[in-house]
C-alpha cells in the first residue's frame, strides 16, 4: 500500500507514551488478567504443577505471550500506518483490518480471517465465561455456576450484536473508571509480601483512587461536553497532577498506600 511515513493523530504527537499506554489498556488485557488469573492458576495446577513450579510455568508462558503479542501488534501497527496512503481512518480497527485484508487477498482472505478470529477469540471467551461464572457463584452462591455461565454467555451475545464501534463508545467510561483500580490492584498484588497482604493497605489505596477514577470516567463519557461538566473536567486536568495524561490516580493512590502501610505498621507494632 504505502510507506510507514504517514501523519499521526494529534494525541500521539503531544502525548505519545500515555496515549499508547491507554490505547493498549483499552484492549482489556489488564482487566482480563485479573479476571482470568484464578482459572489459569487452576489449569496449571491441574497439569500437576505445585508451589514455585506454578509461578515458573506461568512466567514462561507469560514471556512467550508477550513476545508473540509484541510481534503481532507491531505488524498490525505497520499495516495500519501503511494503509493510510490509500484508505481513510475507519471508525474502529476491525473495519480497517478487514479493508486491508480485502485489499490484499479479496473475499477469500476476508472469510479466512473471520474463521481465524473466531478460533482465536473462542478460547478467550471460554476462559472469561468460566471465570465470571466462578467468581459470581462465590459472591452469590444462591445461583448455581451454570446459571451465571448462561448469564455471561447470553449477555455477551446480546452486547456483541451492538457492533464494535458502539461497544467501544459505551465501554470507554467503564474502562476508564476501572483502569485505576486494576493497575493499583496489580501493583499491590506484586508487592503484597512487604505488607503481608494487609487489607487496610488495599482499602485505603482504593479509597484514595476512587475520586480520580470517577473523574476519568466522566471525562471519557458523552457528558464531558456538557456545559456543567466541562469546567469540572477542565479543573481536574489542570490542577490534579498527571490528570491530563490519564494518571491523576497515581499520587492519590500512593498517598493511600502510604497511609495504609503506616496503619499496618502501627497495628503490627501494637500486636507485639
Amino acid at each position: 500500500m504505502g510507506d510507514l511515513n504517514q501523519p499521526t493523530a494529534t494525541a500521539y504527537k503531544t502525548n505519545t507514551f500515555m496515549q499508547g499506554f491507554l490505547d493498549g489498556y483499552n484492549t482489556m488485557d489488564g482487566i482480563a488478567l485479573v479476571a482470568l488469573a484464578v482459572s489459569v492458576v487452576y489449569a496449571v495446577r491441574g497439569l500437576g504443577y505445585r508451589g514455585a513450579a506454578v509461578s515458573k510455568t506461568l512466567a514462561k508462558a507469560g514471556l512467550l505471550s508477550i513476545i508473540f503479542e509484541a510481534i503481532i501488534y507491531t505488524a498490525l501497527i505497520a499495516l495500519g500506518v501503511s494503509s493510510l496512503a490509500i484508505m481513510k481512518p475507519a471508525e474502529n480497527g476491525g473495519i480497517s483490518l478487514m479493508a486491508i485484508i480485502n485489499h490484499y487477498f479479496g473475499t477469500f482472505g476476508s472469510i479466512l480471517t473471520g474463521v481465524l478470529v473466531i478460533l482465536a477469540v473462542f478460547t478467550t471467551a471460554v476462559g472469561l465465561f468460566s471465570s465470571f461464572a466462578h467468581d459470581m457463584h462465590l459472591i452469590f452462591p444462591k445461583f448455581s455456576y451454570n446459571v451465571w455461565l448462561s448469564v455471561s454467555a447470553i449477555g455477551s451475545f446480546a452486547t456483541a450484536n451492538a457492533g464494535l464501534t458502539n461497544i467501544i463508545s459505551w465501554s470507554a467510561p467503564v474502562l476508564m473508571f476501572i483502569y485505576p483500580f486494576v493497575l493499583a490492584l496489580i501493583v499491590l498484588s506484586l508487592t503484597k509480601k512487604y505488607f503481608n497482604g494487609s487489607q487496610i493497605v488495599y482499602q485505603l489505596t482504593m479509597l484514595f483512587v476512587t475520586p480520580s477514577a470517577c473523574f476519568d470516567a466522566l471525562a471519557a463519557s458523552p457528558l464531558a461536553k456538557n456545559a456543567l461538566v466541562l469546567p469540572v473536567i477542565t479543573f481536574y486536568h489542570q490542577y490534579v497532577t498527571f490528570a491530563s495524561q490519564g494518571l491523576g490516580w497515581v499520587l492519590p493512590g500512593l498517598v493511600g498506600a502510604l497511609l495504609g502501610l503506616s496503619v499496618y505498621a502501627v497495628k503490627r507494632q501494637n500486636a507485639k
